[in-house]
């Protein structure tokens, strides 16, 4: 896992060397191991490296790594789990190789098969590869958009690629402003942009998920779909619970299994709910079974940030997912609120992006890890996306149904009341059925609103703004539940929530790995009808099947949810609020809270929404 940049002087005239070292040296964060720099077309293109050792220690790993006798070099950010089986398969063909790391692999792989290499990859990625038998730079990011990979085009003038829009504020050459129509819908809505390949900044794009991007002397530049979901489903997936839940429970150990390999320690980001818990499980099992090639021999080690006091705190049951496991070592952190105020604020500056909140709570978590001596996290996510995890997704479902003749509401009752588990939303949602029931056949839906992530045509048109050669999935001709998913997975929640957690974890310098994105299991999973989904009352129901008898039994039928959230206005309107108003300039708004702090009145969530929003766009200007 690493930091990646490169500039291509369109004009021809050689980057200077200070300038590829000050936009690569931007993102020492990601890589603080090592870094390199390499040039090609007589100095007009440089690629630059910052490395996080995880495969293969040794110099022979170092990058930008050029291979066939510097017929092709790349720069490459995350990792190809499957790498052994390649090796296996290409030694056969009679390559031979100098080091052990996936990186080589990727070489030879594109060496061998060109742009097809990348069906046959199961892992996260972000890379370029120059091909000087072409004169051509290619550019590939994996299937759901796990690693980043911006790029800003200025015609005539430069092209230049960074894992983080952060890099560009050191990019010489480039102005970074912000795009105003594009921050109006960010701060609308703070899941819109991330999954249809544009920022907050002007020029500043994404490579797609499953794309690649091409360019070529005479310059052209081609943005091409590599893979699609719609592709690799299967049609008449097995229906027996039994035979499915053995099958994803088999898909998910060995996901584990690939992702295990590692020449540094491996921890696990433990929530205390389903997901994380299941892969704490899942890893404790292929550890203490000794069937895994090539992992660290360290013991199992969980991170587990706690808010004492407060309804987010998920102590408890992040202790019994772990006394469930081998016991070996459970790390309880607890914020600092001496050192809050520097660390929102680094946290904010390097993460660079228009946010509700800050993301601290997650990097408090990995920077211990990276104070523990551990590099690399297995984490739970993704599945969420995929099963309708969130009750917000649940919620959409109950009021579709419930203003829709044809279908039955109360099948998602129970697992609805299971969010909150109050007894006042178990009566609320007994009138809407009962109302229902009396109005049956009379009632047309028209809705609330309710649907608003769900539908994205209102959006499509400012979107489109600052795009210029985009393929973005479109899922509007979908039945409402599959397009649920579809669109939360590939376009909204899970594309931000990538970018969140990488922002988190390589700010402190450490790679997240996610099981649950193997994209065999994926696929598998969006084959199979909402029954296996959500059923009995419980999301995620094959998921809770497959882990009968393999993990903590609370945990498995548990079925509220919390996550890793920032108690942000518990810090606010405790030790932080006075530093807090400091940093808001607008002058109104700062007016307000300066009174509500002189009646002693805690700001209230619409304020400090408000006043984050400000802050956050002072961070972004700087």
């Amino acid at each position: 896992m690493c930091g990646i940049t490169g500039i291509w002087h369109l004009s021809g005239n050689p980057v200077e060397k200070d300038k590829i070292q000050r936009f690569n040296d931007s993102l020492k964060h990601r890589g603080p191991d090592g870094f390199g720099t390499s040039f090609h077309l007589n100095g007009a293109l440089a690629l630059g490296h910052r490395r996080l050792s995880i495969l293969d220690l040794s110099d022979a790993g170092k990058q930008p790594m050029p291979y066939a006798d510097g017929q092709l070099t790349i720069t490459f950010n995350g990792e190809v789990f499957n790498y052994v089986e390649l090796r296996k398969e290409l030694v056969s063909f009679g390559y031979t190789f100098k080091s052990y790391t996936d990186t080589e692999i990727v070489l030879a792989a594109y060496h061998r098969w060109g742009k097809e290499c990348l069906n046959r990859f199961n892992g996260m990625w972000a890379f370029a590869i120059w091909d000087n038998r072409k004169s051509e730079l290619f550019l590939a990011r994996d299937r759901f958009g796990i690693k980043p990979l911006y790029y800003t085009f200025l015609p005539n003038k430069m092209f230049a690629f960074a894992s983080e829009t952060f890099a560009f504020k050191f990019l010489e050459g480039y102005r970074r402003r912000i795009n105003e129509r594009h921050y109006s819908l960010a701060c609308e809505d703070p899941l819109l942009l991330e999954g249809e390949g544009v920022t907050v900044f002007d020029g500043v794009n994404q490579v797609l998920p499953g794309h690649s991007l091409t360019l070529s002397l005479p310059l052209q530049i081609i943005q091409k779909r590599w893979w699609s979901i719609e592709d690799h489903l299967t049609d008449t997936p097995v229906l027996d619970v039994k035979w499915q839940s053995e099958y994803i429970k088999d898909l998910l150990v060995d996901s584990c299994k690939l992702r295990l390999q590692s020449d540094v320690k491996i921890g696990t980001a433990l929530s205390g709910g389903l997901d994380s818990s299941i892969i704490l499980s899942v890893v404790n099992d292929l550890l203490n079974g000794g069937s895994v090639e090539r992992i660290n021999q360290s013991n199992q080690e969980a991170f587990t940030i706690t808010f004492p006091g407060l309804e987010n705190d998920e102590r408890e049951f992040a202790q019994k997912a772990f006394t469930y496991t081998s016991n070996a070592k459970h790390h309880l952190i607890e914020a600092n609120t001496e050192s809050l105020p520097s660390q929102i604020l680094n946290d904010a500056r390097i993460s660079d992006y228009v946010g509700k909140w800050p993301l601290t709570s997650a990097s408090l978590v990995y920077k211990t890890m990276k104070q523990s001596g551990v590099s690399v996290s297995l984490d739970g996510h993704g599945v969420d996306e995929m099963m309708y995890g969130y009750k917000n997704m649940v919620s959409s479902l109950f009021y579709d149904a419930l203003y829709d003749p044809k279908k039955k509401p109360e099948r998602y009752k129970e697992a609805l009341i299971g969010f909150s588990g109050d007894s006042e939303s178990a009566r609320r949602i007994d009138r809407m059925l009962l109302e229902k029931e009396e109005r049956e056949g009379s009632l047309i839906f028209k809705g609330k609103n309710i649907l608003r992530k769900f539908v994205t045509k209102k959006y499509v048109g400012k979107l489109e703004l600052d795009r210029p050669i985009c393929q973005s999935y479109n899922f509007d001709s979908y039945p409402f539940e599959e397009r649920m998913l579809y669109v939360e997975f590939f376009k909204t929640k899970l594309p931000t929530l990538l970018r969140n957690f990488d922002r988190a974890s390589m700010i402190n310098s450490v790679e997240v790995r996610m099981p649950f994105l193997d994209w065999r299991l994926v696929c598998s999973i969006f084959s199979l009808p909402l029954s296996f989904k959500i059923n009995e009352g419980y999301t995620k129901y094959i998921l809770r099947e497959s882990m009968k008898g393999s993990m903590n039994e609370e945990i498995r039928l548990r079925k509220s949810k919390v996550g890793i959230v920032s108690p942000i206005h518990h810090w606010i309107n405790s030790d932080l609020n006075e530093w807090f108003v400091e940093l808001v300039d607008d002058k109104g708004l700062k007016n307000e809270m300066e009174k509500q702090i002189q009646f002693n009145r805690p700001f209230s969530a619409d304020i400090i929404e408000r006043a984050w929003k400000n802050v956050n766009r002072t961070i972004l200007e700087e």
